[in-house]
């Protein structure tokens, strides 16, 4: 009997581990006492349950209505990376590793209203961030695809090069210096260059509508990013809402906390395990709580003025 209780018990936390992040704060994943990032319950947001057509799927209060507004949805496609960024009916497709549980990112992008993006953009090339780039890509097209590495830089970037090449769609080496607009929201881009292994080398994006911030680091590191704010300025790389660099498997550098001067953190990793307890030891220490991708998928819009931030249910595989 005993021994069955015990089972039983085990078995309980473990289902809790897997719902919910373990937390050792207990903080909101909003910084408290800032209104700049506005958190709105998924009971408030409804993403699946409302029409296309619905203002408020469009712009939930606080936003205003109207006016273009930024959304960057950060779907579950469980530790990589798929982000999609719309705005004024242009679409950017930024990494896409996964499909995701019941192919959630087909249905996102549908849920969104888009039938093929503007363009599509490649970080880096590492499977955790191209490999479902020719299934996405066969449904909704896109008209190029950027790339930041040569063709012959490893497996992946040839195997991206050919099928993109199969799908008829041109592979354009990204000019970092030329900002790249999406409808009335502009992309900047960094990069370090500096490193001979790859993940440094991860394309950076900052995507600004009027005075709102979002910061997209990929899979680049400390040093990069120590190196990068102490060469371009603090402003090059400022989020109100942070995207954990490297899944959350990296130390939080500090010059990229001091710079992005963020009100929100979202993880596309896994807030358990050594690697999940270390970075949540760095976020209890700068009064943080990450939201995290593998618990939800992260939608965030913004009217240039606030941003809300909602997690829609998680989809069990």
């Amino acid at each position: 009997m005993r021994k069955n209780l015990s089972a039983l018990c085990l078995s309980v936390l473990l289902l809790i581990l897997c719902v919910v992040p373990a937390s050792a704060s207990g903080l909101p994943f909003v910084k408290p006492n800032q209104d700049i990032v506005v958190p709105l319950a998924y009971e408030a947001l409804q993403f699946w349950e409302r029409e296309l057509d619905d203002p408020y799927l469009v712009a939930p209060p606080p936003l205003e209505q109207g006016v273009p507004i930024l959304t960057v949805v950060a779907a579950d496609v469980g530790a990589k990376d798929c982000i999609i960024l719309q705005c004024d009916g242009e679409a950017i497709l930024l990494d896409c590793g996964d499909t995701g549980a019941h192919n959630i990112v087909e249905r996102v992008i549908r849920q969104m209203g888009i039938e093929r993006f503007d363009a599509a953009i490649n970080t880096h090339p590492h499977d955790d961030h191209l490999s479902a780039y020719p299934f996405v890509l066969s449904l909704f097209p896109a008209d190029t695809m950027y790339v930041c590495f040569p063709e012959d830089t490893d497996c992946y970037s040839k195997y991206l090069s050919r099928e993109m090449a199969a799908l008829g769609i041109p592979v354009v080496q990204l000019d970092i210096d030329q900002p790249m607009r999406l409808g009335a929201a502009t992309l900047y881009f960094r990069r370090f260059t500096k490193s001979t292994d790859i993940n440094p080398r991860s394309l950076i994006v900052q995507a600004v509508l009027g005075e709102r911030t979002i910061l997209l680091t990929a899979d680049a590191n400390s040093s990069a990013f120590d190196n990068l704010v102490q060469s371009l300025g603090p402003d090059a790389f400022q989020g109100d809402i942070l995207k954990a660099p490297h899944h959350g498997c990296e130390e939080l550098a500090g010059g990229l906390i001091r710079s992005a001067q963020m009100q929100a953190i979202f993880a596309t990793g896994y807030p358990w395990g050594d690697a999940g307890k270390d970075f949540r030891g760095q976020l209890v220490r700068i009064q943080f709580e990450a939201v995290y991708t593998v618990l939800g998928s992260v939608v965030m819009k913004t009217d240039g003025s606030k941003w809300i931030i909602a997690q829609l249910p998680r989809e069990i595989p």
